[in-house]
């Protein structure tokens, strides 16, 4: 059983856990950023990655989720509201992400509120919610998605609803999913242009 499998059944958050999940955040973030500069995963590249504002976001959840499963709702909705001013990214204390969650671009208005599995990718302004969208609230999640492991998101993406996302789906740009997804599936969405308008060629 995973850490945030632990936490959706008990209700129980361990700092441990809260660790082990971060340390995989960065470990998610690092290997991304190797594809343009290797420096391993020492001590010091594992503290500067915990300062830019993509890891940021994953910590802050982190905190405010273990607040949240202490019992402390009050503080956990603080430090859920301290993310979101200071990374753009809103994510509901209630929600459970497994480790290893990447967030490429924090600072582009990204919701979250569910239950996700290892490795979850959220790229520019996606959003996981239930509807109507309600975020940042201290309650129990309530007809939100679950995503399996793996899942990624893109640019724009929504899912919204009670709905199940299977392990390793692909949500492409400005898709909307309201409605259940099998395993390694990709969903698709072309983006619509007002009538007599075209994009202009660059």
């Amino acid at each position: 059983m995973t850490p945030s499998d632990a936490s959706r059944a008990g209700g129980c958050y361990q700092l441990a856990a809260l660790r082990r999940d971060l340390r995989a955040d960065i470990d998610a973030y690092i290997d991304f950023a190797s594809q343009y500069r290797d420096g391993g995963k020492n001590l010091r590249r594992r503290l500067s990655a915990l300062l830019t504002p993509s890891v940021t976001a994953c910590a802050l959840y982190r905190v405010s989720h273990w607040l949240y499963a202490k019992g402390w709702s009050r503080a956990a909705l603080l430090a859920a509201w301290c993310n979101l001013l200071l990374t753009r990214v809103s994510i509901c204390p209630a929600s459970t992400i497994g480790g290893g969650l990447y967030i490429p671009h924090p600072a582009t208005s990204i919701v979250f509120q569910g239950c996700a599995g290892r490795n979850l990718r959220l790229f520019a302004g996606s959003g996981v919610s239930a509807v109507p969208l309600s975020p940042l609230h201290r309650h129990a999640l309530r007809d939100a998605p679950t995503l399996g492991d793996d899942v990624v998101l893109g640019y724009k993406a929504l899912i919204l609803g009670p709905v199940a996302i299977g392990r390793g789906c692909l949500i492409g740009i400005d898709a909307v999913v309201d409605r259940d997804i099998p395993p390694g599936a990709t969903v698709l969405a072309m983006r619509r242009h007002p009538a007599g308008k075209r994009p202009r060629n660059h």
